[in-house]
């Protein structure tokens, strides 16, 4: 279990990649793990974010970066999987999860 804020964030939570495609359970995927909290009403918290996964892929860095959106997962969350060419960028898109252990303002 990650603990993040406070908040506990369960190894069996599914993420998704950027493409919708793929969905694995947290605990399954590799390397150390950073959750970046993004809001679609904040677009310099989700550039920052695209930033990180740029950094950590130039670095060569086996990191995971998972997005938690403050919103439902949405388009304009996804659409910061096209700003990256490389580096491993998942998503959290669990509706219950997200409205049962997400403030509304972080």
């Amino acid at each position: 279990m990650l603990l993040t804020l406070g908040m506990n964030i369960p190894e069996d939570l599914f993420v998704t990649d950027g493409d919708g495609n793929r969905k694995i359970r947290l605990d399954k995927s590799t390397g150390d793990k950073i959750i970046a909290f993004v809001s679609e009403d904040c677009p310099v918290y989700m550039v920052e974010t695209v930033i990180q996964v740029r950094q950590l892929a130039d670095q060569k860095k086996d990191v995971v970066l998972i997005v938690a959106p403050l919103q439902q997962l949405s388009d304009k969350h996804l659409a910061m999987r096209r700003m990256v060419s490389s580096g491993n960028m998942l998503f959290i898109d669990n509706e219950k999860w997200r409205k049962n252990n997400l403030p509304k303002d972080i």
